[in-house]
């Protein structure tokens, strides 16, 4: 990455582990850090697994606020502005986090600078109806290794940063997961140039992370 690609970046973070392999004791360190109402809820949860899972993916989302703000991982409290909204880390203008779990993966990431961040993750070997991501894909553009799961995590990424959730509008966005890049989208959004998208293979899961630079206005 060059310096001027480096300087226009806000600070992130993001991490991810696959929690088949993590040990009784690491989950329950994660585990320690989350307040009540983050347990209740993971405790609804039907699958054994789908709990490790959401543990790992809370407890990893306020390790990395802490190491961004310097902040107790424990000391953090999460709230949506609406309903079906994005939790956001109540009291922390300018900064945005988000998480994902799935099937013995978890991972999280946080932005500073009046960013805005979203992170998804599946497994590379999930079937995805082709349907379901060719309108959001650049014609000619769909030889990406892992499609359509990485067109799949790249829109749920992309919905997870914007934050309106169930009421997003996801047939108007439009993906090119070569560049990867995000060509256009709905209003919500603003300028599609100043979203950065970002692709990993990792543990046999495809990880997308979706950032929506600061521009001051």
């Amino acid at each position: 990455m060059s310096q001027a690609e480096t300087q226009a970046v806000p600070p992130f973070l993001w991490c991810g582990l696959p929690t088949t392999k993590l040990d009784d004791r690491s989950l329950a360190r994660l585990g320690s850090v989350l307040d009540d109402e983050e347990h209740g809820r993971i405790k609804r949860l039907l699958r054994v697994q789908a709990r490790r899972d959401a543990v790992a993916a809370h407890g990893l989302r306020r390790l990395l606020l802490a190491s961004l703000t310097g902040r107790p991982a424990e000391s953090f409290r999460f709230c949506a502005d609406r309903a079906g909204g994005k939790p956001k880390a109540a009291g922390m203008p300018g900064v945005d986090v988000s998480l994902t779990h799935c099937d013995g993966y978890a991972a999280a990431a946080a932005i500073g600078m009046g960013g805005r961040i979203g992170i998804d993750a599946e497994p590379l070997n999930r079937d995805v109806e082709p349907e379901l991501t060719v309108a959001m894909t650049v014609p000619g553009k769909k030889g990406v290794r892992g499609a359509p799961i990485v067109v799949r995590t790249m829109q749920e990424a992309l919905t997870k940063a914007e934050g309106s959730g169930p009421a997003l509008n996801v047939t108007r966005l439009e993906i090119d997961p070569c560049a990867p890049r995000l060509v256009a989208a709905p209003e919500s959004f603003g300028d599609p140039a100043c979203w950065r998208l970002e692709r990993h293979h990792h543990a046999g899961f495809a990880v997308a992370i979706a950032m929506r630079l600061h521009t001051g206005r």
